[in-house]
């Protein structure tokens, strides 16, 4: 997996490189592409994540990803990003999804039989850790839109700032929630049912640096004559993020029937402190608008 990260980055940076060096020897590509720190009202990235340490938890974080905002920054300086926005990753998309097995295991012999909790609530528990042990794939399509599918998923909001310098960087700070999301047969825990649905669910916490953002095109809006949007050819950033393992929860649905677990109620502390913050950090590669 690591070999392959480095080589996809690698390739993005050759041809970045090829870009600068077209630049230098096309006069016309030089009026078009150069290197510009002023910012954009809206804000826009689309890219692919690559993590490059290996999780405890769950085998997954590859993915596409889509960030959205606006920058009120702007509207102070021409070249100042200090603004918000929102964002949605998909973290297996290319890649085969699966619990680690020492997790698996692990969960099965902390969860406490003894706990009182209701029908539905004691049939989610009882049957997770072989939904856990079992669930692995390669989903193309969006959680929830294909049965027996499994998606490691996160949504989350936060704040960017680039300072009105010209080789400045930008970074983001964010926060929000991941969720390994199963999305099974009608008989999976309840019975008759056209489907159920049973999420791992953790508060999540991240920041990322964007160290190269590329050549860059300043377009006008004709709707917004005074707020030019300045695309990047492509940009490379670094990220970290940490997941609350220790709070997470368990939710179901079937269609009628709803549960929302706390794991602190029905799993070791023991269990909860070993797993209790999951680290990934790696590389994203992006076209953005900034």
């Amino acid at each position: 997996m690591r070999k392959t990260t480095l080589f996809i980055t690698l390739n993005f940076l050759f041809f970045s490189f090829l870009l600068f060096g077209k630049e230098k020897a096309d006069s016309s590509l030089c009026n078009q592409f150069k290197t510009k720190e002023q910012s954009s009202l809206l804000l826009f990235t689309a890219g692919y994540r690559m993590p490059l340490n290996e999780n405890k938890i769950i085998d997954s974080g590859h993915g596409l990803y889509f960030e959205g905002g606006f920058n009120p920054g702007h509207l102070i300086s021409k070249k100042l990003v200090l603004g918000f926005y929102a964002g949605w990753a998909w973290k297996d998309k290319l890649w085969s999804t699966s619990f680690n097995s020492d997790f698996v295991n692990d969960y099965r012999v902390s969860i406490n039989t003894e706990t009182h909790t209701s029908s539905i609530d004691s049939a989610v528990i009882n049957a997770s850790p072989d939904i856990f042990a079992e669930t692995k794939g390669r989903s193309l399509s969006l959680p929830g839109c294909e049965t027996r599918s499994f998606n490691n998923y996160s949504f989350y909001y936060g704040a960017i700032l680039r300072l009105p310098y010209k080789y400045a960087p930008a970074i983001k700070v964010y926060t929000g929630f991941i969720s390994s999301y199963h999305h099974g047969k009608g008989d999976m825990i309840t019975k008759g049912k056209d489907y159920n649905i049973i999420q791992l669910k953790r508060a999540m916490y991240g920041c990322e640096l964007i160290i190269f953002r590329g050549l860059q095109s300043i377009s006008k809006n004709p709707a917004f004559p005074k707020y030019p949007a300045s695309k990047n050819t492509g940009a490379l950033s670094i990220y970290y993020e940490l997941s609350d393992f220790y709070n997470s929860s368990l939710h179901f649905y079937d269609g009628t029937e709803r549960a929302s677990i706390p794991l602190k109620r029905v799993v070791s502390s023991s269990f909860l402190q070993k797993y209790k913050n999951e680290v990934a950090w790696g590389i994203k590669v992006s076209f953005c608008i900034l």
